[in-house]
């Protein structure tokens, strides 16, 4: 069982993780939702599950120093691979995936351009973002239905709202300012093609389903 030392040592933890406030208050909503175990049952207690994402992520200056990593260097992987895989757990609840996939597809972008601006964009760093790109915006568009789905409100109000976060969500893609580098502006643009291509196969499917239901 979790004492209060354990517990007290867990919050200390929790304010020293190198995340905004808001990523801060997700991950603590996120560990008293979290159901605790039965003490029947054999198995490890929910503190130690949390605990152990807590020290992976405030292990020295790693964490941080990762956050300004680009695709291709050697933090990237602790950047996806560990912190943003950490967050996506945070984030399960439709209503915070929204944010956070729309966050990572932005985050996507914005590393495309700096590495456009460092002559580093090649194709292989340009496929890359473009499949997390495709991946985060395929999530948004689940997270979107499966919240408008959830409310108490009628069909049509809820997809009404699932249509207007995904109109807000085009909005922002398309309103990015141009790249300044003229060369590499076409690459940056097949990224957001990538987010926005998402949303029209989702919008023509759901113009196919009502179609069939109207015969």
């Amino acid at each position: 069982m979790m004492d209060n030392e354990q517990f007290k040592k867990g919050i200390e933890d929790l304010k020293s993780i190198r995340l905004t406030d808001v990523e801060k208050a997700r991950m603590l909503e996120s560990i008293f939702a979290t159901p605790i175990p039965s003490p029947y049952m054999k198995r490890i207690p929910v503190f130690a599950f949390v605990y152990s994402f807590i020290l992976l992520i405030t292990a020295g200056g790693i964490t941080y120093a990762s956050a300004s990593s680009l695709p291709g260097d050697v933090l990237y992987t602790i950047k996806t691979g560990v912190v943003e895989s950490v967050l996506d757990v945070v984030n399960r609840s439709p209503e915070n995936r929204i944010v956070w996939e729309e966050e990572k597809v932005e985050r996507r972008i914005v590393e495309a351009e700096v590495l456009a601006k460092q002559g580093r964009l090649d194709d292989k760093k340009l496929e890359g973002l473009g499949r997390s790109i495709e991946k985060s915006s395929i999530a948004f568009t689940k997270a979107v239905n499966t919240a408008a789905s959830s409310t108490t409100t009628s069909t049509s109000s809820a997809r009404e709202r699932a249509e207007g976060q995904k109109k807000e969500f085009r909005r922002k893609i398309n309103e990015r300012q141009e790249s300044k580098v003229e060369s590499t502006r076409g690459n940056i643009n097949r990224l957001k093609d990538t987010a926005i291509k998402v949303l029209d196969d989702e919008d023509r499917d759901d113009n196919e389903g009502d179609d069939e239901d109207n015969k």
